[in-house]
């Protein structure tokens, strides 16, 4: 996994599993096209996220986006540290 080459020790491990009745390439489209704006626990956590640069700026967080999570997340600094595409997506925030 991707994940092993950017995080090779860690404390805690979760495995979440499901089985989808889609192929891969419908699966992964799904993936980066996903809207997490539409949940109220999302934007909160995105608005606590963006704080410290929205107090520099003296900015408010306004109205979501509308737009897939990835993009959202990379908007607020997160970096995509490598993909395979329809396969596997590795992405964070680096503080």
């Amino acid at each position: 996994m991707l994940i092993d080459k950017y995080m090779p020790q860690f404390d805690v491990r979760v495995r979440h599993s499901t089985i989808v009745s889609a192929g891969p390439e419908r699966t992964y489209a799904a993936l980066r096209a996903i809207d997490l704006n539409r949940s109220r626990w999302i934007r909160l956590l995105f608005a606590i996220r963006s704080l410290p640069e929205r107090m520099r700026r003296g900015t408010s967080p306004g109205e979501p986006p509308g737009r897939p999570f990835l993009e959202s997340a990379q908007a607020i600094g997160w970096v995509v540290f490598e993909e395979q595409t329809n396969r596997e997506l590795v992405a964070g925030a680096i503080n």
